[in-house]
């Protein structure tokens, strides 16, 4: 077998292989065909770095490392070499089967490529994508996981060597930050001096930095407040472990350890996945970025996506340094830039690469594209948020003439923008724009309560981070309620809230009322002192039921999928004053076909909210 042999035979394998993803650009297709060492690959935004991600385990799972390995398979003829030439040529190979067998070498099983996502939305995505192009249950034998999702299998299999048992509790942040509360008081600290949610939020830092209390204390020095979080962090450990529960830092920080200090369980898993990819890398942090390396660390065939000019999470202890450092951590990695957008015009790509070029400690790229140049951008300096939400919305107006107004949208930064934009198509002119809030529900629709008096609701049980966050007055004052222990404590305020005379107050209060009737029900409440004077009607009074009918509806929605993962295709809800209470008489709620666990939820939804439960559907 002549090297000359060997080299027609390598070439004709990998042109037949990138025949297979011929939809790739020169720049994806490099990165789906190398499948072996350490890759980091520069994304930019709409570079369809998720098309590549998925196509890249495709190609791993149907040809290994076919496509760049030097390696022949045994027996391979000048026949074979003949035909794998001419179904190269082939826009459709007439015998795929024996042209895939030859281009083929050690195929990877499934199970043996762990492809980590930022969000469960997107592993579910690739799932199915990848079980669409492969077929079969290839798809759900892949580990497309987030971080946590990973790491609670391993933890699963692996935490008794931890002196967990397998069957712990996973506490989430209301959990945590309930503990924290418990240890202040036993600690006689001040939880305004000690604020729960920071603490935990310096103890998370420390777990990021793989220190236990001990570590921690020594790293403080002389800072009073820091060496008694120390102490809080050491009695949380403790109580936390004595309840057989982790927090979402402990799921890969004791994952880590697991696979630091036990070499079986190490040489497990880096045998067992012999490939590793990582989506969003600027956004990890240094035990995520110690979790890759560890389970990367026997074939190093580890392929990295992100954008260094897209990291946004340092809040929360992400470095871009894992992104920036990629090659000195992986020497000989090779470096693919995905810069074709397939998104955009050239005009608004030119502006994006002029302003993000001034970014210092970024590898650069330079995004373009096929789709034209488009329009020139237009900017506009407003004098105030009124005259920026007005030239918006006049823009709009004026220009979407016949076409009408759905290719128009509006992107702002945060949800309290959204008001002015509202405000903006209100019936003003004689052609009103139909407008969705997207995300987020009016975070103060008219008569509700300013962001500066949100301090004054405290005493009704409202959590005013809550409103910061876009919550709707229903939902926040559900959640409120749900983080107060004395509900008499919260009938009084809000009876003694409303008798002071804060009538702007009164919408937010009715809402507020129908919540508790709703969530968590208080017995003999007297409407009429809570509302003195307050005429319901359909009137558009600010007591008009059809309000709270939508936020009850957008509630139970929410909780429905919450419950029981499934989306309800619609839910009517009729709340009817009996007495001097609102209460619900009916409620429908159409689900998907054959999603079954309708005799569930009617019964969840009649035992919690009462009156008839009507389910259309499933």
């Amino acid at each position: 077998m002549t090297e000359q042999f060997k080299e027609r035979f390598r070439a004709a394998r990998r042109a037949y292989i990138a025949k297979q993803y011929a939809s790739m650009n020169p720049r994806q297709l490099e990165a789906v065909l190398t499948t072996q060492g350490p890759v980091l690959l520069l994304a930019g935004a709409g570079s369809g770095k998720t098309t590549v991600l998925i196509n890249r385990i495709a190609n791993l799972i149907r040809f290994g490392s076919g496509a760049d390995s030097p390696e022949l398979p045994e027996g391979v003829t000048e026949e074979d070499v003949l035909f794998l030439e001419a179904q190269a040529a082939l826009d459709r190979p007439t015998e795929p089967g024996r042209a895939d067998a030859l281009a083929a070498y050690e195929p990877a099983a499934p199970w043996s490529i762990i492809a980590i996502t930022f969000t469960n939305k997107a592993a579910n995505e690739l799932k199915d994508r990848l079980t669409r192009m492969i077929g079969g249950t290839v798809g759900e034998d892949v580990w497309a996981m987030t971080f946590h999702s990973a790491c609670c299998r391993i933890l699963r299999r692996e935490i008794e060597l931890l002196g967990y048992s397998s069957s712990f509790t996973i506490y989430d942040t209301t959990d945590s930050e309930r503990v924290i509360k418990e240890i202040l008081k036993e600690f006689n600290l001040d939880d305004k001096i000690f604020v729960p949610r920071k603490v935990l939020g310096a103890i998370s830092k420390a777990k990021d930095k793989q220190q236990g209390a001990a570590e921690f204390r020594k790293d403080v020095g002389d800072d009073y407040r820091l060496r008694r979080i120390a102490d809080i962090y050491e009695e949380y450990a403790k109580r936390l472990k004595a309840s057989n529960a982790v927090d979402f830092d402990d799921i890969i920080l004791l994952t880590v350890q697991l696979l630091q200090n036990f070499e079986d369980v190490r040489d497990y898993y880096q045998r067992k996945f012999r490939y590793v990819l990582i989506d969003e890398y600027q956004d990890t942090n240094h035990l995520q970025y110690l979790l890759a390396s560890l389970l990367a660390g026997r074939y190093e065939n580890i392929c990295v996506v992100g954008d260094d000019d897209q990291s946004i999470y340092r809040f929360r202890g992400a470095t871009i340094r894992n992104i920036l450092d990629f090659e000195n951590e992986y020497h000989g990695a090779k470096v693919i830039r995905l810069e074709q957008n397939y998104r955009s015009t050239q005009s608004i790509l030119d502006a994006a690469n002029a302003v993000i070029k001034h970014n210092t400690g970024r590898k650069g790229k330079q995004l373009w594209t096929n789709n034209g140049v488009g329009d020139k951008i237009l900017h506009y300096e407003a004098l105030s948020e009124q005259d920026e939400a007005n030239f918006v919305a006049n823009q709009i107006l004026s220009e979407a003439g016949a076409s009408g107004y759905r290719d128009f949208a509006i992107l702002y930064r945060t949800n309290a923008q959204s008001n002015a934009l509202e405000a903006a198509f209100k019936p003003n002119t004689d052609s009103l724009a139909p407008v969705s809030v997207i995300g987020n529900v009016n975070t103060v629709p008219e008569g509700m309560v300013p962001e500066s008096d949100t301090a004054n609701l405290a005493v009704m049980g409202y959590d005013p981070r809550l409103y910061s966050k876009g919550r709707s007055p229903l939902e926040a004052a559900s959640m409120g309620i749900k983080m107060r222990d004395d509900e008499t404590a919260i009938r009084a305020n809000i009876v003694s809230l409303a008798g002071e005379g804060y009538e702007k107050y009164i919408k937010y209060v009715c809402a507020l009322v129908c919540a508790v009737m709703l969530v968590s029900p208080l017995c003999g409440l007297d409407i009429s002192a809570v509302l003195p004077g307050a005429e319901l009607s359909d009137t558009g009074t600010p007591g008009e039921l059809a309000v709270y009918e939508n936020r009850a509806s957008e509630y139970i929605s929410e909780t429905v999928y919450s419950e029981y993962g499934i989306k309800p295709l619609g839910v009517n809800i009729k709340i009817e004053w009996v007495g001097e209470s609102p209460t619900v008489t009916h409620i429908s709620l159409a689900l998907p076909e054959g999603s079954g666990k309708a005799d569930a939820i009617r019964e969840y939804l009649a035992a919690e909210y009462g009156g008839e439960v009507e389910i259309i559907g499933s």
